[in-house]
């Protein structure tokens, strides 16, 4: 996966996964919080982020991918669409079953 990306959850999902811990990659991080205050700075923005009794800044350059997570319908699922299957199993006639899906629109490339 590699670098840094921000996800941008819907209010309905305040609150899941808070904390920081390992990601991926050695050495990596995931952060899942609040935003507390932005703030502009020549190279990037300098996120605070809060979270069960910590507080962390964050400085995002301005090529960040930024991925803004929406309800959506099956209708978004179009042939070439950039997707990301959220705990696929296998059914009994070898289609896969996923908790979740999620879609680039309009032809956005997903960066996970």
């Amino acid at each position: 996966m590699g670098g840094l990306k921000v996800h941008i959850f819907p209010e309905s999902m305040r609150g899941a996964g808070e904390g920081h811990q390992p990601w991926e990659q050695p050495g990596t991080t995931m952060t899942n919080a609040n935003v507390d205050a932005v703030g502009q700075r020549t190279d990037g923005s300098m996120l605070t982020l809060a979270s069960k009794g910590f507080k962390v800044r964050v400085l995002v350059p301005p090529d960040t991918p930024i991925v803004r997570f929406e309800p959506g319908h099956r209708a978004l699922i179009v042939p070439g669409a950039s997707i990301v299957l959220f705990r696929p199993t296998p059914a009994v006639d070898g289609t896969l079953r996923a908790a979740r899906v999620t879609v680039g629109i309009n032809g956005a490339r997903l960066p996970m």
